[in-house]
C-alpha cells in the first residue's frame, strides 16, 4: 500500500510525458489548441461516462448547486485554463522544458495552501525544513531551466557568422520573446493547476463519487472550451484533421484518463486525512 502512490505518480509522469511530445508535434504541425482541448475532453467524457455508471450507479450521489459550482470551477481551473496555458507554453518552448517546468506545481500549491491553512509548516521541525528546502530547489531548478541556455555544441565559421548575423539576430530575438511568453504561460498553467488541487480537495470531501464528479468535470470543460472556440474561431477548417498524429493525439486522451483518476486517488491518499 505504501508504494502505490509512488507507482501512480510515476505512471502519471510517463503518461503526461508521452502526451506532451505528441501535443507539441501536433500543434507545431498546425493543429488548433482550442480544437485539441475540445476533442480531448469530448473523448474523455464519452470514455468516462460508462465507467462512472458501472462503478457508481448504486452509490450515485445527488449533485447540488453547490457541488455543481465547485465542479464547474474545478473544470475551469484544472482542465480548461490549465490545458490552454500549458499548450501555449508548450508551443513556444519545448516538450522537455514544459515537462520540467511542471515541477513548479508542488511549490505553487504549497504556497497557495498556506493562507487557507491547508498546509502547515513548522520551521523548528525537520519536516518543515524539508518542505522549505524542497520548495527552494524546485524554484531554483525552474529558474535555471529558464535562464541558462548552455554552450553551443558546434561553432560555425567566422565568414558564415558575418553573412548570417542580421538574420540570426532577428531569429534569436523572436525566439527569446517566444520563450519568455511560453515561460509566463507555463507559470500561469502551474498556478491554475495548483488552484485546482485546492478546489478538488474540497470536492473529494463533499462529493466522494470520484468517477461521476470526474465525468461531470470533463463535460463542463468540454462545454467551456467549445463556447470559447465558437466565439473566437470563425474558420471551419480548424476542425479538420490534417494528419494521423492529430487523431492519435486526441484518442490518447482516453487511456490518459486512467492516470488522471489515479492522480485524484493519490491526492486523496496524501491530502484527504489532513485537510
Amino acid at each position: 500500500m505504501g508504494w502505490k502512490p509512488v507507482v501512480v505518480m510515476v505512471l502519471v509522469s510517463l503518461a503526461f510525458a508521452v502526451m506532451n511530445i505528441m501535443v507539441k508535434k501536433a500543434i507545431d504541425e498546425g493543429m488548433n489548441r482550442l480544437v485539441l482541448i475540445i476533442l480531448r475532453q469530448l473523448v474523455a467524457t464519452l470514455f468516462m461516462a460508462p465507467v462512472a455508471y458501472v462503478c457508481e450507479r448504486k452509490a450515485i450521489l445527488k449533485i447540488t448547486t453547490e457541488i455543481f459550482m465547485y465542479i464547474f470551477i474545478s473544470a475551469l481551473l484544472g482542465v480548461s485554463l490549465t490545458q490552454y496555458l500549458f499548450f501555449i507554453g508548450l508551443q513556444y518552448t519545448s516538450a522537455t522544458f514544459a515537462c520540467a517546468f511542471l515541477n513548479m506545481v508542488p511549490v505553487t500549491t504549497f504556497l497557495m495552501a498556506l493562507p487557507f491553512r491547508l498546509e502547515r509548516v513548522d520551521l523548528k521541525s525537520k519536516a518543515g525544513m524539508m518542505k522549505i528546502m524542497g520548495a527552494t530547489v524546485c524554484v531554483a531548478g525552474a529558474l535555471l531551466l529558464t535562464l541558462y541556455k548552455g554552450m553551443a555544441l558546434s561553432s560555425p565559421s567566422h565568414s558564415f557568422q558575418s553573412s548570417q548575423h542580421k538574420e540570426e539576430y532577428s531569429i534569436n530575438h523572436t525566439r527569446t520573446w517566444k520563450w519568455i511568453l511560453g515561460s509566463i504561460a507555463l507559470f500561469g498553467a502551474c498556478s491554475s493547476w495548483s488552484s485546482w488541487f485546492l478546489v478538488q480537495s474540497k470536492i473529494l470531501k463533499i462529493y466522494p463519487a470520484l468517477y461521476t464528479s470526474t465525468t461531470v468535470m470533463f463535460l463542463q470543460s468540454f462545454l467551456q472550451v467549445l463556447v470559447l472556440s465558437l466565439v473566437t474561431q470563425r474558420r471551419a477548417s480548424v476542425w479538420a484533421f490534417s494528419s494521423k498524429l492529430e487523431i492519435a493525439t486526441v484518442l490518447y486522451s482516453a487511456p490518459l484518463i486512467f492516470t488522471f483518476l489515479e492522480s485524484h486517488c493519490t491526492l486523496e491518499v496524501f491530502w484527504g486525512p489532513s485537510l
